[in-house]
């Protein structure tokens, strides 16, 4: 029951570095608005993205506050892992292209 009710845990993986600390200014943010409980990881403590995905199972949830290097870590890593779980992006890079390709709007709100 245990291994269940961890796989179904929200993850919120960030990138400290990203966008000159934006990464964790916005995962904070989150933390202080969401009631939903979340699990917080600085994804420079990650030593593979594949080892993690394998980990947290397949009914995880992830919401990713980084760049774009970090967005493409993420996916590879979901892809090595051979996980396909919801993943929420908050874009906080410098430049932060793939978000503005898509639509995705910056404003954390």
């Amino acid at each position: 029951m245990a291994e269940r009710e961890r796989d179904m845990k929200t993850y919120v993986l960030y990138n400290p570095k990203a966008g000159s600390g934006a990464g964790k200014d916005a995962a904070m943010k989150l933390r202080a608005v969401c009631t939903e409980e979340l699990e917080f990881r600085d994804i420079t403590a990650i030593e593979s993205y594949a080892d993690f995905f394998d980990r947290i199972g397949p009914s995880a949830k992830v919401i990713l506050a980084g760049g774009d290097g970090t967005l493409n870590e993420t996916i590879s890593g979901m892809l090595d892992a051979g996980v396909t779980i919801p993943l929420g992006y908050i874009p906080c890079g410098s430049t932060n292209d793939f978000a503005s390709s898509m639509g995705i709007p910056a404003d954390i709100k």
